[in-house]
């Protein structure tokens, strides 16, 4: 794609001209630079890559390494277009089921990335769990209540079933350690 550093960086300078309307591209060539430019994901590398294109593109590090993150979480596909990508930014750390509700709630609402990070805040990011007696299945305590970005959660161990504010449910099911699958 690019035969070196230079031309690389190049085409990043050329992107920044662009940014507002180009931020999803942009963050695409970051993440190709720190991968054929950063063997086995050398943190000073990545550490120096960066430096070097916020200095060149005079935009603060803090928002190139926000665009690369966004854009490994986030593939083409998934990338609301009528959204900017700081609604992404805004929840790109939430798993991907409540990511997509409150993406698809600004999408609806046409909110700007302030009003969605707003209307995160007022449904709360509390986590509370209360714990019960083993269920007699073995499956280990059970989780009675959690609320997770808006989203009220019930299940065991090995099940999770998530209640939307908008009354849909999805339930999901453990496909060994930290992975869940829809069901």
């Amino acid at each position: 794609m690019y035969k070196d550093k230079s031309e690389w960086a190049q085409a990043l300078e050329d992107l920044n001209v662009t940014r507002k309307v180009a931020p999803w591209r942009m963050a695409r060539i970051i993440l190709w630079g720190i991968e054929h430019f950063c063997p086995a994901v050398d943190r000073d590398c990545i550490s120096d890559l960066y430096d070097d294109i916020s200095e060149q593109l005079e935009v603060q590090r803090k928002t190139l390494q926000n665009y690369a993150s966004v854009a490994r979480r986030f593939d083409d596909e998934d990338v609301r277009e009528r959204l900017e990508i700081g609604h992404h930014i805004a929840v790109v750390a939430m798993p991907k089921e409540v990511a997509d509700f409150w993406l698809d709630k600004a999408e609806m609402g046409a909110w700007s990335v302030q009003k969605m990070r707003m209307e995160i805040k007022k449904a709360g990011q509390v986590v509370r769990e209360e714990e019960e007696e083993d269920d007699g299945t073995g499956r280990g305590k059970v989780l009675s209540l959690l609320h997770y970005y808006g989203v009220v959660a019930e299940g065991t161990d090995n099940s999770l079933t998530m209640g939307f504010p908008d009354g849909k449910f999805v339930t999901v099911s453990a496909q060994g350690r930290l992975q869940w699958q829809l069901v």
